[in-house]
């Protein structure tokens, strides 16, 4: 009887150690996975990004709101009355440093 509870001891001494060697494989199976796909993810990633700096390099961000509003103020024609023109000769003030202010401006 003595015999008979020490092998039943035993064996689940060790069904209890496989299973936890079992799972330490598939934790280290499972980080493999996380690492080859964390690996194809930036491959990729890298790609894309070159591809994007290639093909947008010198396209500018035209399309933002702030920069939508600059252009269309700068492309039209600034007309300036006498009683403006003569305040900004008071303070010294050019239409090149008032465009400069307007591409400077914050909207």
């Amino acid at each position: 009887m003595f015999e008979l509870f020490f092998v039943l001891s035993f064996s689940t001494r060790s069904c209890n150690l496989e299973i936890q060697i079992n799972s330490i494989f598939a934790q280290k199976k499972s980080m493999n996975k996380f690492v080859k796909r964390l690996k194809y993810y930036g491959i990729g990633f890298g790609f894309g990004l070159i591809f994007v700096i290639f093909f947008f390099n010198n396209r500018g961000c035209s399309w933002l709101p702030s920069n939508r509003v600059k252009n269309s103020i700068l492309d039209r024609v600034l007309v300036v009355s006498d009683a403006t023109q003569t305040k900004m000769q008071e303070k010294k003030l050019t239409n090149e440093q008032i465009i400069q202010a307007l591409n400077d401006g914050d909207i």
